[in-house]
């Protein structure tokens, strides 16, 4: 055990074979969950209200960080990890059109100032218009935030799309 937790099998540390083990488990509980507690819950609204976590979630560790920059920059992360984790709430609990759109809305414009942020730089802050460099946890929580929002619009557009059982005119077929 000592030599795999300080090496691992293959040169990889212990938590990526821990990883690996729970994430079935992880998943099998997760699909238990949704059958007992959300079964006619869209899987869809499951995923990106766990999108929408993840993405705050990461939001919330990194404030500490953004804190010591600017007090602006960590009140919007905290701000960001706070809707963020609120909207999912929201989603699961309603998922209609409003919800809907706030989180497709939200969640682009973070990635929109993340992406902005990346290329030009922001106006404010301790160094105005300084590109900032792109790090592997904010790449994937912009990921991530692109994904929940195209899933929101996903579900938007299904909601609106007419069924195929009516005709042309709307008219039941």
């Amino acid at each position: 055990m000592t030599v795999i937790a300080q090496a691992g099998a293959g040169g990889h540390p212990f938590w990526h074979y821990l990883l690996a083990m729970a994430t079935p488990v992880a998943m099998s509980a997760a699909m238990a969950a949704r059958r007992r507690w959300l079964p006619t819950t869209n899987p869809v609204v499951i995923v990106i209200a766990v999108g929408s976590i993840l993405a705050g979630g990461i939001h919330a560790a990194v404030c500490p960080d953004h804190f010591r920059e600017a007090m602006s920059f960590g009140l919007f992360f905290a701000g960001a990890a706070v809707l963020q984790a609120a909207w999912a709430g929201w989603v699961i609990a309603s998922p209609g059109r409003a919800a809907l759109l706030a989180g497709a809305v939200g969640n682009l414009v973070i990635a929109a100032l993340w992406l902005v942020s990346r290329t030009s730089g922001v106006p404010i802050g301790p160094q105005p218009w300084h590109p900032e460099a792109v790090g592997a946890f904010d790449l994937f929580a912009s990921l991530v935030e692109v994904v929940v929002a195209g899933g929101a619009l996903m579900l938007l557009h299904e909601a609106s799309a007419p069924t195929r059982a009516l005709s042309r005119k709307g008219v039941p077929a």
